[in-house]
């Protein structure tokens, strides 16, 4: 809403441009709406919706994992209901400082689950009155966070990612779980596509005329379309700009550099092959990718990291 509508739709014609045009407006709309009446809700019913799955981890010990919880309402919870045959849920997980905002339904739906975060997600969910038990970014919390998922999880945690970004590598299946290491691009020599050819992207893109969806359109224009690699947001470079982007709530912006971060992506990478991993799942993607294509498409969305 602060950007010029004509940079906004600089470059786009015809039927496109008058429904980001349309777009545009609706920004304008909601911006002028009261946080406290978004976060309270208002918000989903404007239109600001975003899609995002959550992964649920079968452990061990024969109890259940919520891997970056979706809102926990009634539906959802029925349907964990109908597979505690695998057990009861006993940690919560919100593996990425952007992944936090239905932690809060999760906690509620099951108390009694032990709340795993990083620096940033437990600074938010403590202003919502959630606190976790576990920090995985403090030496201590990583060490109680890698013991209890002993057996079931290799836990990697990224600490050069200004999202603080935890991946967990799954023994029994050989699958790994990440958030935000993968965006979705149709690019088939950079393996983003499914082993049948069809493209796979993060971005609905059969939504692209339904008017209920634009939020999403606004969200690939801004942030998408004019990107330097035309996949990553350009908030990820940005978020790598301690001088650019800060003040952040968090104390370790001088952790958050290049070099520490692709050291990061190097080290999942490193872990996935030395466990022969299958498969890898994204909070963001529609199916699992290969493991091969997996590492592709890390490499594609970051880079510059690895120029």
């Amino acid at each position: 809403s602060r950007e010029p509508e004509e940079e906004f739709l600089k470059g786009v014609e015809g039927e496109r441009r008058e429904r980001l045009k349309n777009d545009f407006q609706r920004c304008k709309e909601v911006a002028a709406i009261p946080s406290k009446e978004l976060t309270g809700g208002r918000g989903f019913k404007e239109g600001l919706q975003f899609s995002s799955r959550m992964y649920v981890v079968r452990l061990q010990t024969g109890g259940l994992l919520l891997y970056s919880p979706v809102k926990c309402g009634k539906e959802l919870i029925d349907f964990i209901g109908t597979i505690k045959g695998l057990g009861e849920v006993e940690i919560i997980l919100s593996p990425s400082a952007a992944h936090h905002i239905f932690v809060k339904s999760a906690v509620e739906a099951y108390p009694n689950a032990c709340l795993v975060t990083g620096d940033i997600a437990g600074v938010k969910l403590g202003k919502a009155g959630v606190h976790a038990h576990i920090n995985y970014n403090e030496p201590k919390g990583r060490l109680m966070t890698e013991t209890l998922l002993r057996d079931s999880c290799i836990v990697r945690v990224c600490e050069g990612d200004p999202n603080q970004e935890c991946v967990l590598f799954h023994i029994a299946s050989g699958t790994a779980l990440c958030c935000d290491l993968i965006y979705g691009k149709n690019d088939k020599e950079r393996g983003t596509v499914r082993s049948d050819g069809a493209p796979k992207t993060q971005w609905d893109l059969s939504a692209e005329k339904d008017p209920s969806k634009w939020f999403g359109r606004v969200f690939r224009r801004m942030w998408i379309e004019r990107s330097p690699n035309g996949t990553l947001p350009i908030y990820r470079y940005w978020l790598l700009d301690a001088q650019k982007f800060m003040p952040l709530m968090t104390a370790r912006p001088d952790q958050w550099t290049a070099e520490r971060f692709k050291a990061d992506i190097e080290e999942v990478i490193r872990v996935g092959e030395e466990m022969k991993i299958k498969r890898l799942v994204s909070c963001h993607l529609d199916e699992p990718l290969s493991w091969a294509h997996a590492v592709n498409m890390m490499k594609a969305n970051w880079d510059f990291l690895f120029a």
